[in-house]
């Protein structure tokens, strides 16, 4: 036997039994010519194919680097091949890459790290790499590669979890469903200046510990929330290569005897403050400052984002970004107080339904623009009784929301005393 250090690619067709069955000779034409492609890259790096079986490909790179930028220019070639092409032609492919010990025997290679970059690219997006940790070590700040952090995936068949990192798209986790539900959060270096950066960093670290004890909370790592350290990037931009709902963010400034740290969370979907706090305390022992300031911390920011979770979850939000940007238009319209324009608005509020039927704001403000065609209270019962039904189907829809339950009361005919 023969044992060797190196980084295995893997990659395969994504959908490949559906588009044989749909058509066959193009199929095969697309992956022989995209193999051969791929052949030539590997033949550049020193790589060679170790295995081919049905769609699929799995090569030895003795560069990590090199493999990763091999996966990345491999997917961005069959993009570009795809462009203008008939759908029988067009082909994608996930790749995986992870980097261990060899065994190879009789001209046969085994290794666990095959199994690993095989379970990787199962788990990648369709024209996506996903890399292993170890990986991702190797090649961070090699090459401009926007790269987001999976935390730690169960892989099938693998006994240690692998933390994972994405590029082209993070897709959700077949194998951990509670990923979809618990609510995520990053914790970004807290600022300060220069002299007091080793507390800054132990007080930020601290609060990434302490909200990783909370088993509800999916916590990026320090190494993942470092990378951001000064970033100008926006918290929204953020949250995205890290794959967060929320952001801490916080600041830290010392005097001779006293400390004041400022904390904000930040729900990166709107990239607004939900919560913010700052505390004041004197120097006395330093790490017992610390861990009374850490202990306050993630006590509050956990329920706050527990808090906040639940309050997304009652919205209904549309399924539709078209009708969404209807439904503005809509609202822009309405908002000009006039007859052309409560007109308009009519017409793209139905628009808007017809496009998400589960989307309740247009159901609300339809009504009350009906309403205002004709003079709101010189309605018609016929106009007034279907303003009701629109805005108690908006109510139906989201039960919760207050935009719903503020425009039924006017929408509602007036009780008249006798």
């Amino acid at each position: 036997m023969e044992r060797r250090l190196a980084a295995v690619l893997a990659v395969n067709v994504v959908g490949y039994s559906r588009k044989i069955s749909e058509a066959e000779t193009a199929t095969l034409t697309s992956l022989r010519e995209c193999r051969e492609k791929l052949r030539s890259g590997l033949d550049a790096i020193s790589g060679r194919i170790i295995n081919t079986a049905g769609d699929s490909v799995l090569a030895e790179v003795p560069s990590t680097v090199e493999a990763v930028l091999c996966a990345h220019q491999f997917q961005e070639w069959v993009r570009d091949r795809n462009v203008g092409r008939s759908l029988a032609e067009q082909i994608e492919f996930r790749a995986g890459v992870h980097q261990g010990e060899l065994v190879e025997e009789n001209g046969d290679v085994f290794g666990d790290s095959i199994n690993i970059a095989v379970r990787l690219e199962g788990i990648a997006a369709p024209s996506g790499v996903a890399i292993s940790d170890r990986v991702h070590d190797d090649v961070a700040g090699k090459f401009d590669l926007d790269w987001t952090d999976g935390g730690e995936i169960q892989l099938k068949n693998i006994l240690k979890p692998v933390r994972t990192w994405f590029h082209g798209g993070i897709p959700k986790r077949a194998n951990d469903p509670s990923q979809a539900t618990r609510p995520s959060v990053a914790v970004l270096p807290f600022l300060c200046s220069t002299e007091d950066e080793t507390m800054c960093d132990g007080i930020t670290e601290d609060v990434i510990v302490g909200l990783a004890r909370f088993t509800s909370l999916f916590v990026s790592s320090r190494s993942s929330s470092f990378t951001f350290r000064d970033s100008k990037e926006s918290s929204s931009a953020i949250a995205r290569k890290l794959g967060v709902s929320f952001l801490v963010k916080g600041s830290l400034r010392k005097s001779s005897d006293r400390i004041r740290i400022s904390v904000r969370l930040v729900e990166a979907a709107s990239d607004s403050t939900i919560w913010a706090e700052r505390y004041d305390r004197a120097i006395v022992d330093l790490f017992e400052l610390q861990d009374e300031i850490v202990s306050t911390l993630v006590g509050t920011l956990a329920g706050r984002i527990e808090s906040s979770r639940t309050e997304m979850s009652l919205r209904k939000p549309p399924t539709s970004l078209l009708a969404y940007d209807v439904h503005l238009q809509g609202l822009a319209r309405f908002r000009a107080y006039d007859a052309s324009s409560n007109a308009d608005a009519v017409v793209l509020f139905r628009s808007a339904i017809s496009l998400d039927p589960h989307y309740a704001h247009p159901h609300s403000f339809l009504a009350l623009a009906l309403l205002a065609l004709e003079g709101y209270g010189g309605a018609s019962p016929e106009t007034r009784s279907v303003a009701v039904e629109l805005a108690r189907k908006a109510l139906e829809i989201s039960p919760q929301d207050a935009t719903c339950q503020r425009i039924l009361g006017p929408v509602r005919p007036p009780i008249r005393s006798r």
